[in-house]
């Protein structure tokens, strides 16, 4: 069902109105008697109420948003066959995949949970990589406490960066709105629900040409597991400080025109694509926030 963001602000606005011009008309009946200047008074004053709680709630909305947004993903090695969060994994799907993508010439970088992890949520990802480092797979394992929404079992994330600057990703999730506000300002997103890893793999290689042509950049090679951490950081840095210039109202109205008209495929605009001036592998290294924790971390996590 759709969240209806902005109808809840306005009706609590609403409500909130009614409720102060109910009482203050009642008070001041009984105290000083009514006059027609003064329930002018009171109307005035109750819509100002009725505005400010509006703005208290938008307000709470675009801080609960920002703060949301984690300021340094980390991924965490996680030794095959172990629990993670306290749930079992599919330690077996990972390797007969593991298989057919060694067949297409990848190779298993290794297994690894993210931190921090979503409330009420436990997975971890088996991520591949072809000899060159051009393309990124991930086959994710998720269990999801109360999962209402079908977003547990075993699913696919294939990801390139064209110029080494825009995030072409290809994944059988679907694209939700947490999705359409966290996407990076140069993030390519083309979702394929139900798809199989080799489907997946077949149209990440369209996907990627098609920005290709359009953004005159090539695929940049040696996207290691680091650098793909680095990359979804900088697009949750960028989403933080877009939102948090927005109004909570404004977020409210994203989100219910989201909701309203679902998208499969994320994209800058086409417009943004020939200005841009490819970057390199080390720019991207030296954006590495040394406060942080580091984006791969070789510890063991779970429990």
């Amino acid at each position: 069902m759709p969240l209806q963001l902005r109808k809840a602000i306005m009706r609590n606005a609403f409500v909130n109105a009614v409720l102060c011009f109910a009482g203050s008309l009642a008070l001041a009946g009984f105290l000083w008697g009514l006059s027609v200047p003064g329930v002018a008074w009171l109307l005035v004053l109750s819509a100002g109420a009725g505005l400010a709680g509006a703005w208290q709630i938008a307000r709470r909305i675009r801080a609960g948003v920002v703060q949301s947004i984690p300021a340094a993903l980390s991924y965490v090695r996680v030794a095959p066959g172990q629990q993670v969060g306290g749930a079992d994994m599919d330690w077996g799907a990972f390797d007969d995949y593991a298989v057919q993508l060694a067949s297409r010439g990848f190779h298993r970088i290794g297994d690894y949970t993210v931190e921090p992890m979503a409330a009420g949520v436990a997975g971890v990802a088996a991520c591949f990589s072809d000899a060159d480092g051009s393309t990124l797979v991930e086959v994710q394992c998720l269990r999801v406490a109360n999962d209402v929404q079908g977003v547990g079992g075993i699913h696919f994330s294939v990801a390139s960066l064209v110029g080494g600057r825009i995030r072409v990703t290809t994944t059988d999730h679907p694209v939700r709105v947490a999705n359409f506000l966290l996407c990076g300002e140069l993030d390519v997103v083309a979702s394929v629900p139900g798809a199989s890893l080799m489907e997946l793999l077949s149209r990440h290689g369209q996907v990627v040409a098609r920005v290709c042509r359009r953004s005159g950049m090539a695929v940049t090679p040696g996207l290691t597991l680091q650098r793909y951490v680095l990359l979804q950081r900088e697009a949750a840095r960028q989403a933080r400080e877009r939102l948090a210039a927005m109004s909570g109202f404004a977020i409210a109205t994203l989100v219910d025109d989201f909701e309203a008209a679902p998208q499969s495929q994320l994209a800058p605009a086409k417009s943004l694509m020939p200005g841009l001036v490819a970057r390199g592998m080390a720019e991207i290294d030296a954006a590495a926030d040394l406060a942080a924790p580091p984006p791969v971390i070789d510890g063991a996590a779970g429990g």
